[in-house]
C-alpha cells in the first residue's frame, strides 16, 4: 500500500503519544451485559466490523496524513460532546467522525476496558469491561482511553443507573 510509518513521515511527532494511544487501544472486543436471560438477537457480520468502523470514523485520513497534530486542553469540548451523546446520535454519521480521539482521565467507578489475567489456569491477559476506581497507592493516576470507549462508558452508566 506504500504507507510510510508516522515517525518516518513526521520524525518530530511526540513518541510518547504513540505509547499513550497504544495503551488506550483495546482492539475489537464484544461485551455481554445481559446473561442467562432469553433476549431477541440480530445476526451481525463482524467480519466487516473493522472496515465499517474505520469508514464511519474516517480513520484513513490519519494513516495517509502528512502530519498528525496532538490537540491538548480540549476538556470542555470533550465534556460537551459526551454530555449530548445519546444512542440516537450514534446513528448519525457526523457523530462518528468526532470519535477519533484519546483522552486521559482518572477513573472513579467508570465502566471502562482494562487488561487483566482473569484465569489462573492460563497465563494470558484478556480485556474486560470493568468498574475502575483510583488505586489506593496512586489515587491521582490518570489513564488513557479511546474516546469511543469513554462514550460507551457514558451511555452504559446512564443505562445502568
Amino acid at each position: 500500500m506504500g504507507i510510510t510509518p508516522i515517525l518516518e513521515r513526521q520524525p518530530d511527532f511526540p513518541a510518547a503519544y504513540l505509547g499513550f494511544a497504544q495503551t488506550a487501544l483495546f482492539g475489537g472486543r464484544t461485551s455481554a451485559h445481559i446473561r442467562r436471560t432469553p433476549v431477541p438477537v440480530i445476526y451481525v457480520d463482524f467480519l466487516s466490523m473493522y472496515p465499517t468502523v474505520n469508514s464511519l470514523m474516517d480513520l484513513w485520513r490519519f494513516v495517509t496524513a502528512q502530519e498528525v497534530r496532538v490537540v491538548e486542553n480540549c476538556q470542555a469540548e470533550i465534556k460537551k460532546f459526551l454530555s449530548t451523546l445519546t444512542p440516537e446520535t450514534l446513528l448519525c454519521s457526523k457523530t462518528w467522525k468526532r470519535l477519533p480521539a484519546f483522552v486521559k482521565l482518572i477513573p472513579n467507578g467508570d465502566l471502562l476496558p482494562s487488561r487483566a489475567k482473569y484465569s489462573a489456569a492460563s497465563n494470558d491477559w484478556q480485556v474486560g469491561l470493568n468498574y475502575l476506581h483510583p488505586s489506593d497507592y496512586r489515587p491521582s493516576e490518570s489513564l488513557w482511553f479511546s474516546l469511543p470507549d469513554v462514550a460507551a462508558c457514558v451511555l452504559l452508566l446512564e443505562r445502568f443507573q
